[in-house]
């Protein structure tokens, strides 16, 4: 994954940065997984959201890997 740099990012781009289809992220915001903010009827995220759902996925698999170990 890339680097996540300053300023809110495009669905596009989000959707990139974690390797899923934006109809994917849609979902995850109708989900409440991800927040995001809307300007001028736009859908941008924030990189401190990004790194959040990030972490807490990250945190998550791991500790489904225990489970099975």
């Amino acid at each position: 994954m890339t680097a996540i740099q300053e300023g809110l990012h495009s669905q596009k781009a989000t959707a990139a940065y974690f390797g899923v289809t934006v109809k994917t992220l849609i979902e995850w915001r109708k989900a409440g997984i991800i927040k995001a903010i809307k300007i001028n009827g736009l859908v941008r995220y924030h990189p401190d959201e990004i790194k959040r759902v990030e972490k807490e996925n990250t945190i998550s698999v791991r500790r489904q890997r225990r489970k099975f170990i």
